[in-house]
């Protein structure tokens, strides 16, 4: 990439309110940062090859999430363990 790509991109990151975070590679040679959540500090395990972002169903309370789940097909036994952490949460049946 050259300088001119290299100041449209960072122009066009701060533009859309990207942050630059630095990344810590740790004993087990994966990356990690800091950050947070709903003010919430957290560490972030950054998987370069991931297709999704995943936070445990153990920490929703921790980082004051909502849940919410739309369209899905799940079997009886999911929704009857989703319904056990989350008794307020939409209808799965």
């Amino acid at each position: 990439m050259n300088k001119t790509n290299n100041t449209f991109l960072k122009d066009l990151l701060n533009k859309k309110q990207f942050v630059k975070v630095k990344l810590y590679k740790i004993k087990t040679q994966h990356l990690i940062c800091f950050g947070s959540i709903n003010n919430v500090k957290a560490t972030f395990l950054i998987d370069t090859g991931a297709s999704n972002s995943c936070i445990s169903l153990e920490n929703i309370d921790v980082y004051n999430l909502k849940t919410e789940v739309k369209n899905l097909k799940l079997p009886e036994q999911v929704i009857k363990k989703w319904k056990q952490f989350f008794p307020r949460s939409v209808n799965l049946n």
